[in-house]
């Protein structure tokens, strides 16, 4: 390999190392925020009047529902650039960091950071939904209107079945494990559809 290519390679590992470092941080940063607003809509969900609670309800599964999906956007990025790290320490070092953390993290995702959001996710999903459903009952047996019990029962129930998804979705979702070896054929498949063109 030339100098002129060493140097472009080199380069690219500092880009995409960079970016990874940055997309780390997103996490981290996005996950706060939507902490954030999730206290404040709590807050407001016990001063506002019923139908203006269920728009809040909505609001927080629909902030969640986001959260799982941005973070899930996030992390398969992440894998993407440390495969190409990897690719890319291989020619300045064959044992570097990201090869050892490549071969290390699949059998160990205890340690990775999108275990760690998954279960944070997890915990905030699930002290929505019980604050909800803690709120809408109290309302129900605070309620002397057939058709108001009526409307608060039903939009429990979607609101439940709404945060269940949710689970369900940060099952399949925020563990790299789940769907790291078809992420690896998918990528994999890119490079050998490049070689067959030239």
């Amino acid at each position: 390999m030339s100098e002129s290519d060493r140097e472009i390679l080199l380069l690219e590992y500092q880009e995409v190392s960079s970016s990874m470092r940055t997309f780390m941080g997103y996490r981290l940063t996005i996950l706060g925020f939507s902490i954030t607003i999730i206290g404040v809509l709590f807050n407001h969900l016990i001063s506002s009047n019923l139908y203006q609670k269920f728009a809040l309800e909505a609001c927080l599964f629909f902030i969640v529902f986001a959260l799982i999906k941005t973070m899930k956007s996030i992390t398969r990025h992440l894998i993407i650039f440390a495969w190409q790290l990897t690719k890319l320490e291989t020619t300045f070092n064959h044992n570097g960091y990201w090869t050892k953390w490549m071969k290390y993290l699949p059998s160990h995702p205890q340690d990775s950071k999108s275990r760690v959001i998954s279960m944070l996710l997890r915990i905030l999903n699930l002290i929505v939904v019980i604050y909800i459903f803690a709120m809408n009952s109290w309302h129900f047996y605070e309620s002397q209107d057939e058709v108001e019990e009526l409307i608060i029962l039903v939009t429990t129930i979607v609101i439940l079945f709404g945060f269940i998804f949710n689970f369900i979705e940060l099952n399949t979702s925020l563990n790299p494990k789940d769907y790291l070896k078809e992420m690896k054929i998918a990528w994999d498949a890119l490079d050998h559809k490049k070689k067959a063109t030239h």
